[in-house]
């Protein structure tokens, strides 16, 4: 848990947010099912448009660099889904600051995580060698810290807005799914 305890929103909405790499959709959909609600992943968004454009990861980000449309788009689609749904698990980067910022009551828990050990699971997840990993995980969270600052005026990495924050550096994920149920 983070500093001081903040008062839980009587709300079934959990965002589920944190670095590539931290376990945000694993854990996201482990707890759905377990507590049979909604799921989105806003990566699972963001890796549509970017398939449906012939583009990777980081080329879709450095576009989005330069056209504010596209996370607009992105996260218009993830605030509908969150105003709509009075349960359910929304996962994403943002998740939990849209939530926060359009007062929408959710639980916002923050996934963190030991860089080594993001880079690890994303090499076994995406079958790529560390060196590539690295540059791709730093390019897209400089990408991402940048355009999050430019378009919303906040930093990604203020994680004041959350009720909890779990290092899932050496837990698996059904401890995180534990220890959130236990929060909850």
């Amino acid at each position: 848990m983070s500093g001081k305890e903040k008062k839980i929103p009587a709300s079934h909405r959990i965002t589920i947010s944190g670095p590539p790499g931290s376990g945000k959709s694993t854990v996201g959909s482990m707890l759905a099912k377990r507590m049979n609600v909604y799921y989105i992943s806003a990566g699972d968004i963001f890796r549509k448009v970017a398939k449906e454009n012939h583009l990777s990861l980081e080329d879709l980000g450095a576009l989005a660099e330069k056209d504010w449309d596209i996370d607009r788009y992105l996260d218009n689609q993830m605030l509908e889904k969150l105003r709509t749904h009075e349960s359910g698990v929304f996962e994403g980067r943002l998740t939990g600051y849209l939530s926060y910022m359009n007062d929408i009551p959710s639980v916002r828990i923050y996934l963190s995580c030991s860089p080594d050990i993001r880079i690890r699971r994303i090499m076994k997840r995406e079958n790529k060698d560390r060196k590539t990993v690295e540059r791709e995980v730093m390019e897209r969270e400089r990408s991402e810290r940048k355009r999050y600052k430019q378009i919303y005026g906040f930093d990604i990495q203020d994680l004041s807005i959350y009720h909890y924050v779990i290092d899932s550096s050496r837990m698996t994920p059904e401890e995180v799914v534990n220890r959130i149920c236990s929060r909850l």
